[in-house]
């Protein structure tokens, strides 16, 4: 026993240690308050300080009844709530009563063994003890309260608690939790809910209840505390800023798939009308009676071949590719600008540390999973340039051939001369054209491939805009809210001026549970 006498004034005196600006005159309210067993307020007191630099009277607003000064013989004089002391410069020390409900009431439930039990019932017995106790905040302010309680480890083992820590000094085990009822109604935040109540659990040899205190303060956060919610105020507003550029990307790289299939579809034609050209080519090798009209169809054909391959929109399609390598460019040059700004890392720096840290990156940090989509989507922007440099560098011999295809066309009326022109004439005829259909064949394969990229490219571009930058723009709203709701917690913290008063600089309530 003579050891908890010890313990417990170390215990509370660290629990009440709140610091309080000294002015002109400051008051520290302090409000002690008796629970029985289950937490029903069985008596309440207020004690205030008053501490000021001046030896003139002290003006103080008080609800409280039965004044006492106990720490001195200074006087007073109460008018209505107003309450006068003669100090005479020195700090007043004085304690009264009030029925005004408590800020925070208490509910205390025992188990044992799983069941809800009274206490009276389960003393001297062993068994799963537990031991929850409920808060229950009756106004909006914000309260911390803190909870401490000592068991000896003779008699009791396994011991739990909720929100809070044990320290064990070998004999006994000290128990301090923390909560903080209705803040996550105030914080909209349901992870919160378990700061509702704290819960304690140990297995006992012969139960008995035990005195526990606990320290509630309007205290919620000081003042250095608050940047963060202006951090968070401002990541919300660059997670809006990155999900309109993303949603810009998006929308170029959904244009980009566009481009790429009315390439494809140009090709194709190409390709068709060139097969026809070279099959209507080796119908003349094989016939000789109907020469001249094998050699009119094959003129025809050709003429539809180079008809067809100066069609406007393959032009068109051509012209496509240049712009789309162009806007491709812009898009990875405008994401590195903001990627290099961002990280305060030059572009080669930067792939550095994407192929070191990010390449294999499989945790779940936000800023890092973000920097590793982006350093990616440069990447395939890039391999996308060099697509098409590849499909560029393929047209120009086919534009070459283009070129030859219309020079043969001008000979075909000089093949009418002769068999053995003609057969010569289509011998070379049939070899370019072979060459052009190879070449046409293999063009079309690589736009497909282009198409099929650029797909691949707007597909992962929505998933990545839905699952990714939507995802962090939601967090960022969230974090916003999370902030807002915060900062309008602390400001009541703030405004709270008393329990029994409207003029106090700091309040403190201490309870007390009884034992048996």
């Amino acid at each position: 026993m003579k050891k908890r006498k010890i313990i417990y004034p170390i215990l509370l005196s660290a629990l009440f240690a709140f610091p309080f600006q000294v002015k002109a005159l400051t008051k520290q309210e302090t409000i002690y308050t008796n629970l029985d067993k289950y937490g029903n307020v069985k008596q309440i007191s207020v004690t205030n300080h008053l501490s000021h630099t001046s030896k003139e009277e002290i003006e103080d607003y008080t609800k409280l009844n039965n004044i006492l000064n106990i720490n001195g013989k200074e006087t007073y004089t109460l008018n209505e709530n107003r309450l006068t002391w003669k100090s005479e410069g020195q700090d007043i020390y004085y304690r009264g009563e009030t029925k005004k409900e408590l800020p925070i009431t208490t509910t205390i439930e025992y188990y044992l063994n799983g069941e809800k039990i009274n206490p009276e019932e389960i003393l001297r017995k062993s068994g799963k003890i537990t031991i929850k106790i409920q808060f229950q905040k009756k106004q909006k302010t914000p309260f911390v309260i803190t909870l401490g309680m000592i068991l000896n480890n003779e008699e009791n083992k396994n011991i739990s608690i909720t929100n809070g820590k044990i320290i064990d000094s070998g004999t006994h085990s000290t128990m301090i939790a923390l909560a903080s009822p209705g803040l996550d109604k105030n914080l909209e935040l349901q992870e919160l809910k378990s700061l509702n109540e704290i819960t304690i659990s140990y297995e006992t040899t012969n139960f008995s209840t035990k005195e526990m205190y606990m320290v509630a303060t309007p205290k919620f956060l000081e003042d250095v505390d608050l940047k963060i919610f202006d951090k968070l105020k401002a990541l919300g507003n660059n997670l809006n800023k990155l999900e309109e550029s993303a949603h810009i990307l998006e929308k170029g790289t959904k244009e980009l798939e566009t481009g790429s299939l009315s390439l494809v579809k140009g090709s194709n034609e190409i390709t068709k009308n060139l097969k026809t050209a070279v099959e209507a080519i080796k119908k003349l090798e094989t016939g000789s009676k109907t020469i001249e009209q094998e050699i009119e169809k094959t003129r025809i054909l050709l003429n539809q071949a180079a008809d067809s391959l100066k069609d406007s929109s393959i032009t068109n399609s051509i012209a496509s590719l240049s712009t789309l390598k162009t806007k491709n460019e812009t898009a990875k040059k405008s994401l590195i600008q903001k990627l290099t700004t961002t990280t305060n890392m030059d572009y080669q720096t930067l792939m550095t540390y994407y192929q070191t840290n990010l390449a294999h990156y499989q945790g779940n940090d936000t800023n890092a999973l973000t920097l590793k989509s982006n350093c990616e989507l440069v990447l395939l922007l890039d391999a996308n340039t060099k697509a098409y440099d590849t499909l560029l560098n393929k047209l120009t011999p086919l534009l070459k051939q283009i070129e030859e295809l219309s020079n043969y066309l001008s000979k075909i009326n000089e093949l009418k001369k002769g068999v053995t022109e003609l057969t010569n004439g289509l011998s070379q005829v049939e070899s370019g054209m072979n060459k052009l259909y190879d070449g046409s064949k293999t063009l079309t394969n690589g736009i497909e491939r282009l198409h099929k990229g650029t797909n691949t490219l707007a597909t992962g571009m929505n998933s990545f805009n839905k699952k990714g930058i939507n995802t962090l723009s939601q967090y960022g709203k969230n974090l916003t809210r999370i902030g807002r709701n915060a900062n309008e917690s602390i400001n009541l913290s703030k405004d709270y001026k008393g329990f029994a008063t409207n003029n106090a600089n700091n309040t403190t309530f201490v309870y007390k549970i009884e034992k048996n």
